[in-house]
């Protein structure tokens, strides 16, 4: 699935330029090892296949390899041989896509190293798997002290060494990762929480020394460049443009098959204009037509965890966060377990990534899969007649809802948004950007609204909790400190105490005036921000 995207590549010019500009440092002598992290198809694979096919260094030997099997024999061949096949490319030598032709190609050139390769594919017919394991990981030495070489080692999704048959997989390649200087690793993971536990405690020597990068789906603007791109020919209103980023979450993968399969419509419909039936169409075939790729990817997904007769609990709890609840005892009345036993259950879809937390709410991070759970998945479970063409007919009118709810929402004003999202609040607590906010069970919202000395206006809402009152102020223009200086005075003018003070900034934010902000504990939110609040309470994002 990853080879869509690295077909069409776009955009990650920063991330492609610090892997470059770490590649190079190693060359001269400055070796940081890198771990790209990121959700599951935001692109680390496409990012990666992108690099390695426009790297170019005669010095540098690399090898990339995928852990989606879990046989050591497959894993070994991946690393002995792709070492061997780029290290006899890059010396003009004739290659095969065959590993006893690479071995024997190499006697005469890298004795040593095609020796290994001979022993280890010994020790593995043997299954003598642990001693394979030391060897394989040992080869880049004796090939780099045979040539003089560097190596490079991609291992997409690192963690899954740990599923074969190795004793203490992390702490032998901890081993070699210390005593290799001319060898430089690359890892990815889709697993965060499982990640940053082996570079933390596995990898514990190393930690310092690898350089974690979040790989995150496209930004706002990201993502309407490349709409604009993918669909120059055809007529996207703004509306369902904004709605596609919005679904997708900007995942390059979703946005890729979302308008792959519109000029597909569009040619076969004759038309440049993507109408909504061409939308609720598009949406249909990509995730509730049995055969289509993500219908299938995420159905593997969740067998995945089902294996077992005991492992039902899994899915229950992801329909029940499919379904609006977050706290753990929604969950736990919902699917009518025990509260200590749930907490496990729940605990072990965070580690597997499948859900995410955000202080004591729980919720399901992919819109994609969230709709495909609720509207896909367990319509057809619950299901009494199975009768295909009204389950059909109920997905499309569950799509259409979706999206004409979206542009209802939208043609709202935002601050008026934003008056609807603190009618939501609970007395609860929420993280954003790596920052704590309490917030409290308002009984009033209302509109706040004051004029600037170039007689322009301000808008907001002032939220009415028990003991306090909260002030929000809206910027959908450029944030400078002058507003923070009418924003305060304008407080000030209410007597009630205490007070909370939120500026939401959506445009350009001087430095300076959130420095004064700041100062003033003024709680200060951006687009970012702004937008994971209502991803919480499932509200469609503010596309700017």
């Amino acid at each position: 699935m990853n080879a869509y995207t690295f077909n069409n590549f776009f955009g990650r010019t920063s991330l492609l330029e610090a892997i470059d500009k770490r590649v190079r440092n190693f060359r001269d002598g400055y070796r940081q090892n890198i771990a790209l992290i990121g959700r599951e198809l935001s692109g680390k694979t496409s990012v990666l296949k992108h690099f390695l096919n426009k790297f170019r260094d005669e010095q540098v030997v690399y090898v990339y390899l995928d852990l989606n099997s879990s046989d050591l024999k497959v894993f070994a061949r991946k690393f002995v041989g792709g070492i061997l096949f780029n290290f006899l490319k890059n010396s003009g030598l004739e290659v095969k896509d065959d590993f006893k032709y690479l071995v024997d190609k190499s006697r005469a050139i890298v004795p040593k190293t095609a020796q290994l390769a001979i022993k280890i594919n010994s020790d593995l017919e043997k299954e003598k798997f642990t001693d394979a394991f030391r060897e394989i990981i040992s080869l880049p030495d004796i090939f780099i002290s045979e040539t003089g070489k560097y190596c490079l080692i991609v291992v997409d999704e690192f963690q899954k060494l740990e599923d074969m048959k190795i004793i203490n997989p992390f702490q032998e390649l901890g081993k070699k990762i210390i005593s290799q200087k001319k060898c430089m690793f690359i890892f990815t993971s889709s697993n965060e929480m499982r990640a940053r536990q082996i570079l933390a405690v596995d990898l514990s020597l190393l930690f310092g020394n690898f350089e974690i990068i979040h790989v995150n789906n496209f930004d706002m603007l990201t993502s309407q460049a490349f709409l604009d791109q993918m669909l120059k020919k055809v007529n996207l209103r703004p509306e369902y443009r904004n709605f596609i980023i919005n679904f997708t979450g900007g995942n390059p993968f979703y946005l890729k098959l979302m308008t792959s399969k519109i000029l597909e419509l569009i040619k076969d419909e004759f038309s440049i204009d993507v109408t909504l039936p061409i939308l609720i169409k598009c949406m249909k075939l990509l995730l509730f037509d049995e055969w289509s790729p993500l219908n299938k990817h995420f159905s593997n997904n969740l067998e995945s965890i089902i294996q077992g007769k005991n492992n039902k609990i899994y899915i229950d709890i992801l329909l029940s966060i499919a379904s609006g609840n977050r706290k753990i005892k929604e969950i736990t009345d919902s699917v009518h377990k025990d509260k200590k036993d749930m907490s496990l259950n729940i605990n072990r879809l965070l580690e597997m990534g499948f859900i995410s937390r955000n202080v004591n709410s729980y919720y399901i991070h992919d819109k994609v899969f969230n709709f495909w759970l609720r509207y896909v998945f367990q319509k057809n479970l619950f299901s009494v007649s199975q009768d295909p063409d009204l389950a059909e007919g109920l997905f499309s009118k569950n799509t259409e809802e979706l999206i004409s709810n979206f542009v209802e929402v939208c043609e709202k004003e935002t601050s008026d948004r934003i008056m609807e999202l603190f009618n939501l609040f609970t007395t609860e607590t929420l993280q954003l950007d790596g920052h704590r906010y309490r917030f409290s069970n308002f009984r009033e919202v209302k509109p706040f609204i004051f004029n600037k000395k170039d007689n322009s206006v301000l808008k907001g809402a002032m939220a009415y909790a028990r003991d306090s009152i909260w002030f929000v102020l809206l910027k959908e223009d450029r944030f400078v400190e002058e507003d923070v200086m009418l924003f305060l005075s304008e407080c000030r003018k209410h007597k009630t105490t205490p007070q909370r003070r939120i500026i939401i900034s959506l445009g350009e934010t001087d430095s300076n005036a959130k420095l004064r902000a700041l100062k003033e504990k003024i709680w200060v939110w951006d687009l970012a921000d702004l937008n994971t609040v209502f991803n919480l309470y499932d509200k469609p994002f503010i596309v700017k």
